[in-house]
């Protein structure tokens, strides 16, 4: 497929029946994928909805629109300090005193 799918965006099938004639699907991903698994998930949805004729001979894709990946946010602390320790013990009593709709 793309050598390393970083961005992918749009990607074009062009499935080929032979005798049957061709069938297009376009994938779109609202966020640019680059996980392999990504794609193949939306690959399968969208390949499970197409209605198939006859026996596939041929498969083409063609990569129509990459763009930028978002930067993954970074951290500023390494540990969480004793504070927030605190105040997530004292969350976690909160829910438990007044259920998962503490919580949301």
């Amino acid at each position: 497929m793309v050598a390393n799918l970083e961005g992918l965006r749009r990607l074009r099938l062009v499935l080929g029946f032979g005798y049957a004639g061709e069938r297009v699907c376009t994938v779109t991903f609202a966020e640019p994928a680059s996980q392999l698994s990504r794609v193949r998930a939306a690959l399968v949805q969208q390949l499970s909805a197409v209605r198939w004729p006859a026996s596939l001979e041929q498969i083409a894709w063609t990569v129509l629109e990459t763009g930028e990946l978002s930067a993954p946010q970074l951290t500023l602390f390494v540990d969480p300090p004793q504070q927030l320790l605190a105040l997530d013990a004292a969350g976690r009593q909160l829910a438990e005193r007044y259920g998962s709709c503490f919580f949301r």
